[in-house]
């Protein structure tokens, strides 16, 4: 049998919160951290345990990380939200002693500033970002990618899933291992590739 860990534990200070579990404690809990930061900086991701994500920006120069982890859905994890030299950074990982078969469904939904990078690397869960402008990299192990209304560059991957751009002015490029890819009122010198489909599809000039 498996040594007890220490009981819930969720540390909501100026710069950081911790959440370890235990199975005896308390799961309802709905985590919320707020950090101020400056338009232009970054929100680095990085999440072990996966995730789903929604990033969406709006008037205030602040980030506010707000996720649903419970439990019966992601046990055994481990989540950070903390400051960063360049922002924000949010991290999930497994405890060390808990095994090697894992299993974590969790969203979580992030507020930015107008103007902000976003960097990503997950396990898997789909990627949502809605009305940013700004640098958006990364990669996620399978889940669909979505983008409207962003403005600025994307190196964005994921395993499989699919990729989804409207109403928005990008350069850079978009991949999938297996999806449909549809681009609707894109412009710049975007490009979107698929595993499961032929070709390459590409945003509008900027002149059309």
């Amino acid at each position: 049998m498996r040594n007890p860990v220490p009981l819930a534990a969720l540390v909501l200070g100026a710069s950081a919160f911790l959440f370890a579990h235990d199975s005896l404690g308390d799961t309802n809990h709905e985590h919320r951290q707020l950090f101020s930061v400056s338009p232009g900086q970054l929100l680095d991701i990085q999440l072990d345990t996966g995730g789903s994500l929604r990033i969406v920006a709006w008037n205030r120069d602040q980030v506010l990380v707000d996720t649903d982890w419970r439990e019966e859905t992601c046990p055994d994890a481990l989540i950070n939200a903390s400051r960063s030299p360049q922002g924000v950074l949010l991290s999930s990982r497994y405890r060390p002693d808990s095994g090697d078969t894992h299993s974590c469904s969790m969203k979580v939904d992030i507020r930015v500033p107008a103007r902000f990078d976003v960097h990503v690397r997950s396990a898997g869960g789909g990627i949502e970002i809605v009305d940013v402008r700004g640098s958006f990299e990364g990669h996620t192990g399978g889940g669909s990618l979505a983008l409207r209304g962003v403005r600025g560059s994307a190196e964005l991957r994921t395993g499989g899933g699919e990729i989804r751009v409207r109403d928005s002015e990008l350069d850079g490029h978009l991949a999938t291992g297996g999806g449909h890819v549809s681009l609707q009122n894109v412009t710049g010198a975007i490009s979107a590739t698929s595993g499961s489909e032929p070709g390459v599809k590409r945003g509008r000039t900027r002149s059309q």
